[in-house]
């Protein structure tokens, strides 16, 4: 039980560590926020990169037209803008569905797993040494 007034030494060393884990722990979101939008930009790379590894080729057009660009901090996009793409991808009447794009997404998830675990253990190593 405390009795009394906080010593104004000891009021002003308390004050000096809060605000010095407020400066670390602000310090620590930016470095999150960071890491996060580096990870985004890899994993939407990665997956244009598998996309187009399991895009037919014909004349090289679709390939060539899928472009991977990032979005904000927490999402990147990648597509084609070739009016076909859906054809080829889903099938019609007359030709069979070939389902290249969900191939390449599915290859990027096993990439895109061990960054993240890669990233989530090096932020918690980084928190628990600091």
């Amino acid at each position: 039980r405390c009795v009394g007034r906080v010593p104004d030494q000891l009021y002003a060393g308390g004050r000096v560590i809060l605000e010095a884990m407020i400066a670390k722990i602000a310090a620590m979101r930016e470095e999150a926020k960071r890491r996060q939008r580096e990870l985004v930009t890899k994993i939407t790379f990665i997956a244009e990169a598998m996309s187009k590894t399991e895009t037919p080729v014909d004349t090289g057009h679709l390939r060539q037209s899928e472009n991977g660009r990032v979005i904000s901090d927490t999402e990147g996009r990648v597509g084609t803008n070739v009016e076909y793409a859906r054809f080829v991808h889903d099938g019609t009447e007359r030709m069979s569905p070939n389902p290249y794009f969900t191939r390449g997404l599915e290859r990027t998830k096993v990439e895109a797993e061990a960054l993240l675990s890669e990233a989530g253990k090096a932020i918690v190593g980084k928190v628990a040494g600091s």
